[in-house]
């Protein structure tokens, strides 16, 4: 297994040193892997749930999907789309707090006031819960990206889709859920839907 999934990465142009297995089962039923390691240091880590419930193809598809996720520097994009959001985010806060004080708005005497605390809490929730669907959206195209490299990498979509179908199964996920919830709340896209990818990409 250790070797199919170097041979994996070396596919896809990523250099791996080790392959290491965490005791995962002890904290969680979940199944996963990802990478880890700092500059040209790389370790692949499966979970053992992964390791001893899935088939050697399954669980290759399942690292594939993270060698796609490491190849287009998904990691780094989204941090630096997390810090361009936090950056807005406090510039809006910054100029919402200085309009408020500058009005006097409820009495407020300056930015010490404690009475600004309740409107800088509604801000930060409202601004939260703006920025969730911008960023599910993201998180979703990554998403697919890394499954379509998924796919390049093994060229076998009958193990895509079967591995798509038992992890709905072991997740009890809604398979296919409104549109509009997976708008606003899937950080992946629905499994149908991933599925449907497989069968259109075979």
């Amino acid at each position: 297994l250790a070797s199919r999934v170097r041979e994996l990465a070396h596919k896809a142009g990523v250099r791996v040193d080790r392959v290491l297995v965490a005791d995962a089962s002890r904290r969680t039923r979940a199944v996963n892997a990802y990478f880890t390691g700092l500059g040209s240091t790389r370790r692949i880590v499966l979970y053992d749930t992964l390791v001893e419930r899935f088939p050697p193809e399954e669980v290759a598809l399942v690292v594939a999907h993270e060698i796609g996720h490491w190849k287009h520097h998904h990691l780094a994009k989204g941090l630096a789309l997390g810090l361009a959001g936090a950056a807005l985010g406090l510039w809006v806060g910054q100029w919402f707090l200085g309009a408020w004080v500058a009005q006097g708005w409820g009495g407020i005497a300056g930015r010490a006031d404690p009475g600004l605390a309740a409107p800088l809490y509604a801000l930060v929730v409202t601004g939260m819960l703006a920025a969730t669907v911008p960023a599910n959206w993201v998180s979703r195209r990554m998403e697919t990206e890394a499954d379509r490299t998924a796919l390049e990498l093994t060229r076998d979509p009958e193990t895509f889709v079967r591995t798509e179908v038992r992890l709905g199964r072991e997740n009890l996920a809604d398979v296919v859920p409104p549109r509009w919830i997976e708008f606003l709340l899937y950080t992946h896209p629905a499994n149908a839907r991933r599925i449907l990818m497989g069968e259109e990409w075979k």
